[in-house]
């Protein structure tokens, strides 16, 4: 499975946090200007919990490839 989330951030604060995030789900995040991005490939169950943390933001997109 791979995985490609990404988020439109309005603040700093808010980037730092899905950073984190991210981070602690085992996720190498990459920021382009206000978009948090991650690109996982591994277990369906934790692709789940990015897709769940991803959609918490208004703006963003989710990407599913199933091998």
């Amino acid at each position: 499975m791979i995985l490609t989330c990404t988020a439109t951030v309005d603040n700093d604060q808010q980037i730092a946090n899905l950073c984190q995030c991210v981070q602690i789900l085992g996720g190498m995040p990459r920021v382009i200007r206000n978009m948090v991005c991650v690109d996982y490939n591994g277990p369906k169950e934790k692709a789940e919990k990015f897709i769940e943390l991803f959609e918490q933001y208004s703006r963003h997109g989710i990407s599913l490839i199933e091998e």
